[in-house]
């Protein structure tokens, strides 16, 4: 699951019902195809996930697809797809 702080552009990952992974969120544009995207960074915030950043786009009301890159080369090197769904009720 994940903890957001929109009004401070942060993002917290949760493990096992704890808050672990930190992140910085931000628009910026994508790696995939160069479009405006929410982006999910962890350089400056979190040491153990520090090279991975994820791209996220709504795609409906409350859901939204995205991409994981390790940071490597320009465009990083792609990592796997996922998706958050924001709709409410039990998965």
């Amino acid at each position: 699951g994940k903890s957001v702080d929109a009004a401070a552009g942060r993002l917290v990952n949760r493990v096992f019902g704890l808050r672990l992974i930190p992140d910085r969120v931000y628009e910026g544009e994508s790696w995939f195809d160069d479009g405006r995207e929410i982006i999910i960074d962890y350089a400056d915030t979190s040491w153990s996930f520090f090279y991975m950043r994820d791209e996220v786009r709504r795609v409906a009301d409350g859901v939204f697809l995205g991409r994981s890159y390790y940071r490597k080369g320009e465009r990083g090197k792609y990592v796997l797809t996922f998706a958050m769904d924001f709709r409410g009720g039990a998965a």
